[in-house]
């Protein structure tokens, strides 16, 4: 409640502060004070009674409901009991569930486990069937996976629940539409070309995972990276190790 006044009072100082700004430039007269004090007034107690009424904690309580109703529908259909942090997603027959203990878990209709793997694991068996040549896999990293629940903006849903692994190639041969950072120093050195790859997991009729080159998703421009006299431009994330290391 005390954050909620003080937001309060900062919108309406804000608001009087505006408002006689305004005044003090109007040249006519006391017709268009009145007309601007009802708006304003309106405004005031618009911005006193959004907050006060709990508008962005309702907000909040909507995106939630929809969340719990998506997954008591995948329960439902797939007989199973998920743990309150699990991300879920149907294939058909299958429901591809992560728990947060480091393995993805393959379900039937029945609630039966049919497949489960370690991400670390299945991270290297992605790698196999990247659609790089194998002289370009030298200078692969995978960078993590990620998993996001199913995430809504009111009542739009912004994206399903999504599983992704990241891989990137790193090369220092420059792409023919290559246009230097305005950031990048004139002396840069070590300029290295970084292209993105993610792989969006899928399940076949068996149960098993696709790596299918449809499932490679490759970002539509590069990153670049480069050192400089006291600068460095990093691109990998600290997590990141070569294919070959896996």
């Amino acid at each position: 409640m005390k954050n909620t006044l003080i937001r309060v009072i900062i919108i309406f100082l804000l608001g009087v502060g505006l408002y006689f700004n305004y005044y003090d430039q109007d040249e006519y007269g006391l017709g268009q004070f009145i007309t601007k004090f009802i708006f304003f007034a309106i405004s005031v107690g618009l911005a006193f009674m959004m907050p006060l009424l709990g508008i962005g904690q309702l907000k909040l309580k909507i995106e939630d409901t929809l969340y719990d109703k998506q997954v008591d529908k995948n329960l439902d259909a797939y007989n199973v009991t998920l743990l309150s942090n699990a991300i879920a997603i149907p294939f058909g027959s299958f429901l591809l569930a992560d728990m947060g203990d480091g393995k993805l878990y393959v379900y039937d209709e029945r609630g039966n486990v049919v497949n489960q793997v370690a991400t670390q694991q299945l991270a290297k068996d992605i790698s196999m069937n990247l659609p790089l040549t194998e002289e370009q896999k030298k200078t692969t990293y995978y960078d993590g996976y990620e998993s996001q629940r199913v995430e809504y903006d009111a009542f739009e849903k912004v994206h399903d629940n999504q599983f992704k692994f990241t891989y990137r190639y790193v090369t220092a041969e420059v792409p023919e539409n290559f246009k230097p950072d305005p950031d990048m120093p004139s002396d840069a050195t070590d300029i290295l070309f970084h292209y993105l790859i993610d792989y969006v997991p899928a399940i076949d009729s068996n149960g098993d995972f696709v790596f299918d080159v449809s499932n490679y998703q490759q970002a539509p421009d590069y990153l670049s990276s480069y050192k400089a006299p006291r600068i460095e431009s990093i691109v990998a994330p600290a997590r990141a190790k070569l294919i070959q290391n896996l």
